[in-house]
């Protein structure tokens, strides 16, 4: 299954990869029509979240083999960022530096989901935050 997994990865990498191309060629024929420019960039979005969706298939692959690591959150999560490029207009407000616990990759979906879910459910997301409270008592 490992082997079947990492083959149809692969070959879905290269597919996604022609249709990032093309659509960069679309973006730099089309001028400044905002309506189209709006469809390309979901397309690029959609091959971002197809992307993760590969990454994350790995992941599930190794479920129970990965071993628990000190992770720290701010360095992670500015490091998933990136994977929302095509949300520009999204202010990010990272403030869990210093912050570390002990996860497996899962740290990152977990990461995902939420940002995703905000951008996808959120009325008109304008900023996203993290923060994080050492001592809850306090």
């Amino acid at each position: 299954m490992e082997v079947v997994g990492k083959l149809t990865r692969h070959d879905l990498r290269n597919k996604l990869t022609g249709i990032r191309g093309y659509t960069y060629l679309l973006n730099k024929k089309i001028g400044e029509d905002p309506e189209i420019k709006g469809y390309l960039e979901k397309i690029e979005f959609s091959i971002d979240s197809t992307e993760h969706l590969l990454d994350l298939s790995k992941i599930y692959e190794s479920i129970g083999i990965a071993q628990l690591e000190l992770i720290n959150v701010g360095p992670a999560l500015t490091s998933l960022l990136t994977s929302f490029r095509s949300y520009k207009k999204i202010t990010v407000a990272n403030k869990c530096r210093g912050l570390e616990v002990m996860a497996d990759l899962q740290l990152d979906q977990l990461f995902y989901n939420l940002i995703d879910n905000s951008i996808k459910h959120g009325q008109k997301i304008s900023e996203y935050v993290c923060v994080t409270r050492r001592n809850p008592m306090a």
